[in-house]
Formats: C-alpha cells, sequence, structure tokens
C-alpha cells in the first residue's frame, strides 16, 4: 500500500518495467487546479530570461500555487490553508493519493525519490539506472542510491532515494545494452556554470535545440506578460 502526498515519486521495477504507484501532485493537474482555484487561490507559473542563439528569451518554468508552492498536496505550508475548509478542500490539501499493488514473484524493486531525481530521469530511466548497477554486480543499495544521487545532481533541486529489493540480484533479469542510456525526462533542467550565457547557447546542439528539450519552450521576450508570473 503507497499513499502520497506531494511531488515524490513511488515506482514500481516489474520484469524490467516501470510503473508509477503515486502521482506527482503538480498544480496544473486539472483536478489539483480545480480544487486550489474553488478554495480562491491560483495557479501561476514561473518564466525567466535565457540565452538561445544569441538572443535573449523567455524560459517558463513551474507552476506554484498562489506564487509560492510548487507542488499542490503537502503537510504544513499553513499560508496556503485556510481554517474554513475541509481537509479536502484545501488549496493544498494533505489528502494523500493511496495504491495497493500485489508483490509477485516478477516484482524486483521499489524505489522512492524526490523530485530532484525526476527532474532529470523519468520512471522508466531510473529504473533502468538500477538495473544496470545490478547487472553490473553491485550489491550494495547505498551505493546505487549514492550513484542515482550523483547522475541526477544537476537537477540542482532536493534528492532523496530510498531503494528496497525484493528479488536476489541474480535472479534480476539482465539489463539492456550499455549503449541503452537511461531515458532522460524532457522536461528536466539544466544550469550552466558558463561566465558568457551567449555562447553557452551557442555551443549547444543546433543552436539551442538541447536547451529547448531539456528546459521548456523558449518564447520571444515580446510575449512576456507585465506580470513575472503566468496564470
Amino acid at each position: 500500500m503507497v499513499g502520497s502526498v506531494g511531488d515524490s515519486r513511488c515506482v514500481l521495477s516489474r520484469n524490467g518495467q516501470a510503473m508509477d504507484l503515486s502521482t506527482d501532485h503538480k498544480p496544473n493537474l486539472p483536478d489539483e487546479r480545480r480544487r486550489i482555484q474553488n478554495a480562491g487561490g491560483r495557479v501561476t507559473r514561473d518564466t525567466r530570461r535565457v540565452w538561445c542563439a544569441g538572443q535573449e528569451r523567455v524560459q517558463l518554468g513551474s507552476y506554484r500555487v498562489n506564487g509560492l508552492l510548487a507542488m499542490s498536496r503537502s503537510i504544513g505550508d499553513f499560508i496556503l490553508k485556510s481554517n474554513g475548509l475541509s481537509a479536502t478542500e484545501q488549496m493544498v490539501t494533505c489528502n494523500p493519493d493511496v495504491r495497493t499493488v500485489d508483490i509477485t514473484d516478477d516484482t524486483e524493486f521499489l524505489l522512492i525519490a524526490s523530485d530532484g531525481i525526476w527532474d532529470i530521469l523519468s520512471s522508466q530511466g531510473a529504473v533502468d539506472f538500477v538495473h544496470q548497477k545490478l547487472a553490473s554486480g553491485t550489491t550494495d543499495l547505498r551505493t546505487i542510491c549514492e550513484g542515482l544521487l550523483s547522475h541526477c545532481f544537476r537537477s540542482r533541486d532536493n534528492s532523496t532515494v530510498i531503494l528496497v529489493q525484493f528479488k536476489p540480484a541474480a535472479r534480476i533479469p539482465l539489463a539492456p545494452p550499455a549503449s541503452a542510456a537511461p531515458v532522460v525526462n524532457p522536461s528536466a533542467t539544466e544550469t550552466s556554470s558558463a561566465a558568457n550565457p551567449d555562447a553557452s547557447a551557442e555551443a549547444k546542439a543546433d543552436s539551442g535545440r538541447e536547451i529547448e528539450e531539456l528546459e521548456g519552450p523558449l518564447l520571444p521576450l515580446s510575449t512576456l506578460p507585465s506580470s513575472s508570473q503566468l496564470v
């Protein structure tokens, strides 16, 4: 049984296939947005200026509740809760989604991770990463978790990993070939440390295509509203 609140994610590996056991509670999800608005709140979206192919563009970022919280469910964050509403009606509710699943013979491991991991990898990408480590002979689960954290370090977001193994490593099917890299989350962000952002962007393949694929849509500055946030 898995109960989830927030944007951490629980993923089960069954025969090498990722099975999500939780929902990332983001403010832009239709049901979450509806509850937020019914409670008198609003959903905004971050924007920032970036350089791409020698031009300054607008990049769309995270959705937030009232411009503050980037998730729509949490324990705490009382500034976004009202005593006049029930727990399930709050802008930011602590009411969990609950899902049950049987642990069968083909269930290999359970992976729980915070959003810093999912900024970089998809659920299947994270499962593939763990499979590759197990297939290579790594038996220490702590070492695998540390490797996953290092792999996703560039997200620069909170990153925590819990790995629970149900089957001995010897029984876990072989991972995909080494040439098959873990699946990258297309919404992942990438931050450049180059002193010259113009030169950094132009050094990327196809004049900024990588920025657009990893960081989200890039819009002309003329599309930026007067507010620093988009509803």
